[in-house]
């Protein structure tokens, strides 16, 4: 996670609530072998997610790459607001309280193995992977360190 810096602009998240979200599940078997930024991309926007991979990095051994800016140039292309949190703007008080809520929706790339990276999306209390659902448990957040993180709007979801 980035740094960021501190000032007066800081994003403020907690003004970037959403009431209702609107997710596309796609087949799991069909479609989880597109990599998870591919499937997270998918669950988002309604996009196939085989469309998606297509347009990502191929790695050398195999594999696909959806870096940051992927992500971010295809949510936004999608309609989405996308505001990247950083360890400024989400400490920038003074009195110790959460300025990311369960109500946002959020993006998020963790490490979750040696150099490697997984895209996850949270939403109130739940955590989606490959159109995996789980509840949220902060020993994901222990174990696995957040590279970047991003809290996403969209005007007709707010």
């Amino acid at each position: 996670m980035e740094n960021g810096k501190y000032g007066p602009g800081n994003t403020k998240f907690e003004k970037l609530t959403l009431s209702k979200v609107q997710f596309t599940h796609w087949d799991a078997v069909t479609y989880e072998k597109t990599g998870c930024g591919a499937t997270a991309l998918g669950l988002l926007t309604g996009k196939n997610p085989i469309e998606i991979a297509a347009k990502a990095k191929k790695l050398p051994k195999g594999g696909l790459h959806f870096s940051d800016r992927f992500m971010v140039e295809f949510l936004r292309k999608n309609k989405f607001s996308v505001y990247q949190v950083n360890k400024a703007n989400s400490s920038n008080r003074k009195v110790w309280r959460h300025t990311i809520m369960d109500n946002n929706l959020i993006l998020f790339s963790l490490l979750t193995q040696k150099a490697e990276s997984s895209w996850f999306i949270l939403y109130n209390h739940f955590l989606f992977h490959n159109y995996q659902i789980t509840k949220a448990n902060y020993l994901d957040f222990i174990n696995f360190p957040t590279d970047s993180m991003y809290v996403l709007t969209k005007s007709d979801w707010a």
